[in-house]
């Protein structure tokens, strides 16, 4: 009729019979696998029934008597992961690797329909699941340190528990290897489908090999080509221009200084080169560039030199005033200070005096102008001192004669 043994799978075996008076069997049976072609000599059948281990093929004539029966041995190959083709890979810091690519896993009882999951190491130790990576090959997203890749492979298991079953342990009696009892001892890892006491087993491999894609770290941080520039009190300089790093992909972040010591970041300053904004004090540039655990900065730094105009404390620009006693003057303006070299950081405070020559500090009167709040009953002179990075500057005073 036809072979006595075959493999579970997909694999097509044919069994015909042709009896000596040329009767030909009108039906077929088989105790476990799938009838795939009937024509009249015979069948192709598949033994692809999970559990499947002995089959029954019997041909019957119309009558419904049998004519003939066969019984097959059907064996499980053992379940392979399949072979990574391009294990090595070497690329420089934040680059994307070449697509992993890996064979298809053969053998099991599920053949032809295989899990796929990719799993990824950083010391080819502990390996964890690549989210979303579950097909034959796998394409690495741009890598900043040495990263190890295998494939696991999963065969009839859907939602499985990893069994902590080493190699060469033997399983309990209560364990099943789709429906059977292992002979001997586990030779690889094992899954199971459910937590309950009747469970069925699926076995589970990895690639022959692991993938190894070497990072190169970025070897060079740049170079600013235009180190030096002066530039006019809140004036803009020119964009700051850098070489790239080398040896990567790197991020870039540029930093600053007012003393050339104590950088900081600059928000959103991420690009290669920096358009800084207007200055209004020497500053200092900086680039770092960063691929994974490598940070360098340029060779050089950029200085900025702003010309400070001279500190100008500014003027008392209203005029002497003449009030009745217990009156209350009217505002003393006075002109914003320019220049020095604290920026806008002024600090004012108004003085006060009666004979012109002795002033004292107004308490409270610290803004731009001064404002009363209340009357006065003696001629009294008043000025405004100015404070810049220490400079000071006192205005010359005003009167508000007392009739």
């Amino acid at each position: 009729m036809g072979p006595n043994s075959a493999s579970y799978g997909s694999t097509l075996y044919n069994y015909e019979l042709v009896c000596g008076d040329g009767t030909l069997a009108d039906y077929w049976t088989i105790s476990c696998g799938t009838i795939v072609n009937l024509y009249a000599e015979g069948i192709d059948v598949r033994f692809n029934v999970i559990g499947c281990t002995s089959s029954i093929i019997r041909a019957y004539d119309p009558s419904g008597a049998l004519l003939a029966s066969k019984t097959v041995t059907v064996t499980t190959s053992a379940l392979a992961g399949g072979t990574i083709s391009n294990p090595t890979q070497s690329i420089s810091c934040g680059n994307i690797p070449a697509q992993i690519l890996a064979s298809v896993a053969t053998g099991g009882i599920c053949s032809p329909t295989y899990g796929y999951q990719w799993q990824q190491s950083s010391d080819n130790v502990t390996f964890t699941d690549i989210a979303g990576a579950t097909t034959q090959n796998y394409q690495p997203p741009a890598l900043s340190a040495t990263t190890y890749f295998r494939r696991m492979v999963t065969c009839g298991c859907t939602s499985c528990k990893i069994e902590s079953l080493l190699p060469g342990e033997l399983f309990t009696s209560a364990d099943q290897h789709h429906n059977e009892q292992p002979n001997g001892p586990n030779t690889g890892i094992m899954e199971e489908s459910s937590e309950d006491a009747s469970t069925y087993f699926d076995e589970v491999a990895y690639t022959t090999n692991t993938a190894t894609v070497t990072v190169t770290a970025i070897t060079g941080g740049g170079t600013i080509s235009n180190p030096t520039q002066s530039i006019a009190y809140n004036a803009s300089p020119a964009q700051i221009l850098a070489s790239a790093a080398t040896g990567g992909t790197a991020s870039y972040q540029w930093q600053q200084s007012t003393n050339g010591t104590t950088y900081t970041d600059i928000s959103g300053a991420t690009s290669q080169n920096y358009q800084p904004g207007n200055l209004t004090i020497t500053t200092y540039f900086k680039r770092k560039s960063s691929c994974g655990a490598t940070v360098l900065y340029t060779t050089n730094g950029a200085t900025v030199t702003v010309a400070i105009p001279p500190f100008n404390g500014g003027c008392i620009t209203s005029g002497s005033q003449t009030i009745a006693s217990g009156a209350t003057p009217a505002t003393i303006v006075a002109s914003l200070p320019t220049g020095g070299t604290c920026g806008s950081s002024y600090t004012y405070q108004w003085m006060s005096s009666t004979d012109n020559i002795y002033f004292s500090n107004i308490s409270g009167a610290v803004s731009q102008n001064l404002t009363f709040s209340s009357g006065i009953t003696k001629t009294t002179y008043y000025q405004r001192k100015v404070t810049c990075s220490g400079q000071t500057i006192v205005t010359t005073s005003t009167v508000v004669t007392v009739n």
